[in-house]
C-alpha cells in the first residue's frame, strides 16, 4: 500500500486511514487497499459524490494469525468477486458487531440486514457485497477457518442460531470494548495476542454454546465465563470503583452468578483484586523508575483511595510497610519481585 495512504500509525500495530486526508479520487482506492491487506481482495466503492466520502478505517494485527478491522463512514460499499478469490483469496471468518447504523449483507444464499448492537458470522472466502447506510460503523475479528475448530458449514449454522445461546450477550460487550482495547495497547505488546486468544476462544464458546444438546457446550459456556471475568478483572484493576455489581453489570450476569463463576478461584473475588492490587502496587515501589514516586501516588494507582488503608493491607500481606519494603530494595540494589503468576486465576 502506498505510503501516503496510510495517514498515521499509533499503539500497537495498528493501521488507521482517514479519507478526509485524502485527495478526491484516490478515497475509494485506499480504502480497498487497506481492507484487502487486511482480509482479502475487497473493492470499495461509496454511494456518496468523491467529494463527500467521509470514511475512516482501523486495522489491528493481533499477532501473527489475528486481525481487527474497524470501519465507519457514510454509504461504503465492499464487493469481493469469484475471480478475486481464485487469485487472492484467504480462508477467513468475520465476526463482526455494528457499532452503529444498518448493513446489508449478501452472498449466494441470501440477503441479511444487521442493525445495531448485532453480532454476526461471515465467511469473507465466499463472494459477497456489503452496504452500509448513511451513518454506519462496524468491527470485525477475523478469524482463520483452521483456527475455529469448526468445519465451515458447522459454524456457518452455529453463526445463524448465535442468539440463542447464553454467551451471546457475553460476546456484544466483549466485541463492544474490542477495538478501544486493542487501541490502547503498546506496540508489541503480548497483550495483543492474549486478547486475541481470549476473543477466539470466546467465540468458540458461542458457537459450540449453540448446542444445547451437546454436553461440550455448557463446559465451554463455564469456561469462557470465568476467562473472560478475568480478563475484565485484570483489565480495570487500577480502578478504586471495580466492584462486584461493577462486575456483575459489564459482563451481562447477575451478583449470584458471578459469584458462582468466580468460586473456581482460590480466593474469593474480594482477596483476589485485594492481593493483585498489592503485588502491582509492591513491584512498583521496588522498581528504580519509580523511586521519586511516592507511595501514595503508587497506591492510587493501583486502585487504593485511602493511603492508610493501603498501609494496613501492605503491612498485612507482607509483614512490613511499603516505606521499609521500599528502603530495602534500595539498599540491596536489587530488583523488587514481579507480581506472582500464581494460581490466583487457576481453578482448583
Amino acid at each position: 500500500m502506498p505510503t501516503a495512504w496510510v495517514v498515521r500509525r499509533v499503539d500497537t500495530v495498528v493501521m488507521l486511514l482517514d479519507s478526509t486526508h485524502l485527495p478526491r479520487g484516490e478515497r475509494n482506492d485506499a480504502l480497498s487497499a487497506l481492507i484487502s491487506e487486511a482480509s482479502g481482495p475487497t473493492r470499495v466503492t461509496h454511494s456518496v459524490p468523491d467529494e463527500q466520502i467521509n470514511s475512516a478505517t482501523q486495522f489491528w494485527a493481533l499477532g501473527p494469525s489475528h486481525g481487527l478491522i474497524r470501519t465507519s463512514g457514510s454509504g461504503m460499499r465492499l464487493t469481493r468477486t469469484p475471480q478475486e478469490l481464485r487469485s487472492e483469496g484467504r480462508p477467513l471468518f468475520a465476526l463482526s458487531f455494528q457499532h452503529r447504523g444498518t448493513s446489508t449483507y449478501i452472498q449466494r444464499d441470501g440477503v441479511i440486514t444487521h442493525a445495531a448492537g448485532e453480532l454476526y458470522l461471515e465467511n469473507v472466502a465466499r463472494p459477497y457485497e456489503y452496504a452500509g447506510d448513511s451513518d454506519v460503523d462496524n468491527a470485525s475479528f477475523l478469524i482463520s477457518h483452521n483456527d475455529l475448530g469448526l468445519s465451515v458449514p458447522a459454524a456457518m449454522e452455529a453463526g445463524r442460531r448465535m442468539r440463542t445461546s447464553p454467551l451471546y450477550r457475553l460476546m456484544q460487550g466483549h466485541m463492544a470494548r474490542l477495538t478501544d482495547i486493542a487501541a490502547q495497547l503498546p506496540e508489541g505488546d503480548q497483550a495483543a495476542e492474549l486478547l486475541a486468544a481470549s476473543t477466539l476462544q470466546l467465540t468458540r464458546a458461542l458457537l459450540a454454546s449453540t448446542d444445547r444438546e451437546d454436553p461440550r457446550a455448557r463446559d465451554a459456556v463455564h469456561d469462557t465465563q470465568y476467562d473472560t471475568l478475568l480478563a475484565y478483572v485484570r483489565q480495570h484493576i487500577r480502578d478504586p470503583s471495580l466492584d462486584a455489581r461493577r462486575i456483575a453489570r459489564d459482563n451481562h450476569v447477575s451478583i449470584r452468578q458471578l459469584y458462582k463463576i468466580w468460586a473456581r478461584s482460590d480466593l474469593n473475588l474480594h482477596e483476589w483484586i485485594l492481593r493483585e492490587r498489592l503485588d502491582h502496587a509492591r513491584a512498583e515501589l521496588a522498581a528504580p523508575a519509580s523511586v521519586n514516586v511516592t507511595i501514595e501516588v503508587v497506591a492510587r494507582r493501583w486502585g487504593f483511595s485511602d493511603p492508610s488503608h493501603f498501609s494496613r493491607r501492605f503491612r498485612a500481606a507482607y509483614g512490613v510497610s511499603p516505606r521499609e519494603w521500599r528502603m530495602a530494595q534500595v539498599e540491596s540494589h536489587r530488583p523488587g519481585e514481579p507480581p506472582r503468576d500464581d494460581d490466583r486465576g487457576s481453578a482448583r
